[in-house]
């Protein structure tokens, strides 16, 4: 008997810090569309997880101050909608962002997404993606120079 209350023991322990160190997952929601309002469930899991990616794929530190929903056209189909999370910098000289998939008010990370960061100057050089979901970043709006970089990764662990 005792051994069967320490295996449940053990094993609620083991499920809780699980999911204190939950990543974002695809197919998870992370945001309702509410009085055509969005409302993040949680903006700094968000925030430390686009963090962490950018730490993961690029091998150094970013702060993100920023999240927002994009919705645009894809740069391939004017017809087509592409909607995505994009966190900025405070300068907005990198940018990350994942498409979105939206079900009825409800925004959720895309399975089989990739991570997209442009980064390189603080106008321009924006993330948008074709009917694929490849991304692109957009020039740079600077005269003469165009040092807007693009690194495209998929999402952690998938």
């Amino acid at each position: 008997m005792k051994e069967k209350i320490v295996l449940i023991l053990v094993t609620l322990i083991l499920c809780s810090s699980c999911r204190d160190i939950k990543k974002l997952d695809a197919e998870e929601m992370i945001a309702k569309i509410v009085d055509h309002q969005i409302v993040f469930n949680d903006k700094q899991k968000l925030i430390k997880q686009l963090e962490n990616d950018i730490l993961q794929i690029k091998k150094k530190e970013i702060k993100i101050n920023e999240l927002n929903i994009d919705s645009s056209k894809a740069f391939d189909n004017n017809s087509l909608n592409m909607i995505q999370l994009i966190g900025n910098t405070r300068d907005r000289s990198l940018q990350i962002s994942y498409v979105l998939n939206k079900e009825h008010n409800s925004l959720y990370i895309t399975s089989g997404n990739t991570i997209l960061i442009c980064e390189g100057c603080t106008i321009g050089c924006l993330p948008k993606r074709s009917t694929n979901n490849e991304g692109i970043c957009t020039p740079c709006i600077t005269e003469g120079i165009d040092t807007c970089f693009k690194t495209e990764s998929l999402l952690p662990n998938q």
